[in-house]
């Protein structure tokens, strides 16, 4: 039952349909505040569709190249552990096998 001046609002579970996430996913999403909850009754919680969409909209370059030159440098063993997760997953995809994670 959609709130009357929010014909968007939609379940739990239809967020997570959008999201392709868990309703436990959402709840974390609700608790971060990047999401809003209406609270309709004493288990009754609608989410508005337009926020849960903009969640799908991919972050502008800008943002992530901003993370990535803000994020800490790797330590050596961190850089040596992401190189061999790479060179595996590269001979693993030229081989046209799965992925392997060791």
């Amino acid at each position: 039952m959609p709130r009357e001046d929010h014909p968007q609002d939609i379940t739990r579970a239809d967020a997570a349909a959008l999201l392709s996430c868990s309703t436990q996913t959402v709840d974390r999403y609700v608790r971060a505040g990047l999401l809003t909850a209406h609270k309709l009754g004493p288990r009754l919680v609608r989410l508005d569709r337009s926020e849960v969409e903009m969640l799908l909209t991919p972050a502008p370059e800008e943002w992530v190249r901003r993370s990535v030159d803000d994020a800490p440098p790797l330590s050596p063993a961190r850089r040596a552990r992401l190189a061999a997760i790479l060179a595996t997953d590269e001979t693993s995809s030229a081989a046209g096998g799965a992925h392997a994670t060791p």
